[in-house]
C-alpha cells in the first residue's frame, strides 16, 4: 500500500475531527485554530491531510487550550 493513499485513508478522520474542532470553537478556519493552538497552519494543515498523526501531545494541547474534554476529544478521532 502507498503512502499516498495510507495519508488519504488516514486524512479522512483527521479532516473530519479538525472539522469538529472548528465547529465546537466556532472558529472560520484552519489558520484560527493554528492560532489558538499556538501553532502553524501548517501542521494543521498536515494533520488535516493525514501526513502527522494527531499525537497525544496535540490532543493535550487542544485540552489545555480549549477546556474540551477528553472524552468529547477521543470519539472525534474514531472512524466515521
Amino acid at each position: 500500500m502507498s503512502t499516498q493513499h495510507i495519508a488519504k485513508k488516514s486524512g479522512r478522520q483527521t479532516n473530519r475531527f479538525i472539522d469538529s474542532l472548528l465547529s465546537i470553537l466556532r472558529l472560520k478556519n484552519d489558520a484560527a485554530l493554528a492560532r489558538l493552538l499556538a501553532t502553524s497552519p501548517s501542521n494543521i494543515s498536515k494533520v488535516r491531510r493525514g501526513y502527522h498523526p494527531v499525537t497525544a501531545s496535540f490532543l493535550l494541547q487542544v485540552h489545555e487550550v480549549t477546556g474540551i474534554n477528553f472524552r468529547v476529544l477521543r470519539p472525534l478521532m474514531e472512524p466515521s
